[in-house]
């Protein structure tokens, strides 16, 4: 494909499957790829629902849920990584993209929540609530979207530890993501639409550099990995004693349940 369309290709659906396309895009006049996006397709809005206390973890009522909706354009990773930003669950509240439901799927007043948030503001670490979107590897190999979430606010989780992809986070939900896989011969993992400046010269390199363009491949389907998750109650107490020092385990631990899946 053309290196302009990088930016804007899209893949779309005509049922109700939801699944992502691994795009790559070469330098110029290299088989280096200098760029990756995991683009999520699907139809649209998708809709979950999560218990509040799942990102709250001191929410005394523990039946109430959020209700979230989302688009592509939401849901879709930044370039060069398979999560979104972290946003936050108040923020989110205040502008209407996340509604509190009953048992019965019947939107009600949020006031105790903003009540309850407004209670825990003075806390250090779990002062409130967020989620991202996250593109990651299942139980069975394939990839699949997930709606994780951490107890603290945004602004908290912009620190380093935390804005990567490998952190620890409570599972939301997810859904399994179609794509087409190699077939592990010599390759696993999502078959790429390559972008490059010049086809011909492109496809030349690649006849020519076939091993070099096989470990860059690896390198890049490996940023796709198998989440730490953990329950709310344990991710409160790692983010009020354990963030500092936990980053390299969970490093360690994603990597080589990667590896075991995927080489």
């Amino acid at each position: 494909m053309p290196s302009d369309d990088f930016d804007l290709f899209q893949t779309c659906t005509e049922d109700d499957s939801w699944g992502v396309q691994l795009l790559v895009r070469l330098a110029a006049d290299q088989l280096f790829i200098s760029h990756s996006r995991w683009c999520v397709y699907g139809k649209t809005p998708i809709s979950f629902r999560f218990k509040v206390c799942d990102v709250i973890p001191s929410y005394p009522d523990k039946t109430t849920k959020f209700f979230i909706q989302a688009d592509l354009f939401d849901l879709t990773p930044a370039v060069n990584s398979t999560v979104t930003s972290w946003w936050d669950v108040e923020t989110m509240m205040r502008e209407g993209c996340l509604l509190v439901q009953n048992s019965e799927k019947v939107t009600i007043d949020s006031k105790p929540v903003y009540d309850h948030l407004a209670s825990i503001a003075k806390e250090k670490h779990c002062a409130g609530g967020s989620i991202r979107w996250a593109v990651t590897v299942g139980n069975h190999g394939t990839p699949r979207l997930e709606l994780q979430g951490l107890p603290a606010k945004e602004s908290f989780l912009q620190r380093d530890c935390f804005r990567r992809d490998n952190v620890i986070s409570v599972l939301l939900a997810a859904v399994k993501l179609q794509t087409i896989l190699f077939d592990g011969a010599e390759l696993a993992g999502p078959v790429p639409i390559i972008f490059a400046a010049d086809r011909a010269r492109t496809l030349k390199l690649l006849d020519e550099n076939q091993e070099y363009f096989k470990k860059e491949l690896v390198r890049v389907i490996t940023t796709l990995l198998r989440m730490e998750h953990q329950s709310a109650e344990d991710a409160a107490a790692y983010l009020k004693g354990e963030a500092r020092f936990s980053s390299l385990k969970i490093d360690r631990i994603v990597s080589d349940t990667y590896i075991r899946n995927y080489t």
